[in-house]
């Protein structure tokens, strides 16, 4: 594909316009890579619900750079299929750190029964490489935003719910971090620290909808005893840049019980 199409479609991806997915799918998937363009691409996936992503993403798991392959894995957080922790248990032992754990972030939600006992030792082994490298960075807002994930991700809430809050101290305005945030607060029945997070969120984005939304569950299910309400988390008007924290605001969804 000539320079300017591929630059068009990274342009296209950083304006959140995927009219082109189908393009950009194939670019991903041809030969040779240019593994830079490519794991930028990849990125600016994260806030992309189009479908015809995930294939890619998969096929990229194999890529000869490393560069791809943690940005693939680290795509597939979230998506589930057979096919998806197919492809990611093997990177659990990738000989690039990086690679092991973004994988291992992405397996976070599976359960012990859900891994052969060799894959669950290098899941524990990768886990464990990924918690000591975000905790190194302990003043930086991102690698305790993602620390907090993985902990969310592995039912840790207490853990979750503090590095949340630390990554907090260092950016406050982050829309994601605060609806992450208000997740873990509502799963612990803390559903005041949650309504407080969203709040927050409001103020940051005053225009969007779905912290308002989620804020008046919230305040319901707080007046009639914490009684789960289901809809709780329902996208609704996010901007495209805000759309990984209403994607968090639909895990509010799950039980406190």
């Amino acid at each position: 594909m000539p320079v300017l199409r591929a630059a068009g479609l990274i342009a296209d991806a950083r304006r959140q316009d995927w009219r082109r997915i189908g393009e950009m799918t194939d670019w991903l998937q041809s030969v040779p890579r240019r593994k830079c363009s490519q794991a930028s691409l990849i990125r600016l996936w994260a806030n992309c619900d189009d479908a015809r992503k995930w294939p890619a993403l998969i096929d990229a798991l194999s890529d000869a750079s490393p560069l791809v392959r943690s940005s693939a894995a680290r795509g597939l957080h979230g998506y589930s299929n057979a096919e998806a922790i197919t492809g990611l248990k093997p990177l659990l032992k990738d000989p690039y750190r990086l690679v092991r754990i973004q994988a291992a972030a992405s397996l976070a939600r599976l359960t012990a029964a859900e891994f052969s006992a060799e894959d669950r030792e290098a899941f524990e082994l990768a886990a464990a490489e990924l918690v000591a490298a975000m905790e190194a960075r302990g003043d930086d807002a991102e690698a305790l935003h993602e620390l907090g994930h993985y902990r969310l991700d592995r039912g840790q809430l207490e853990e979750a719910s503090a590095a949340f809050a630390g990554s907090l101290r260092f950016a406050a305005g982050q829309v994601e971090t605060l609806v992450s945030a208000a997740t873990v607060e509502f799963r612990m029945g803390a559903l005041d620290v949650a309504e407080s997070y969203l709040r927050r969120a409001i103020e940051v984005a005053p225009n969007e909808s779905a912290p308002r939304f989620n804020l008046g569950s919230c305040s319901r299910n707080r007046s009639d005893g914490m009684r789960p309400d289901r809809r709780i988390g329902r996208r609704s008007g996010f901007a495209p840049e805000h759309e990984a924290a209403a994607r968090r605001l639909a895990e509010l969804q799950v039980s406190t019980k």
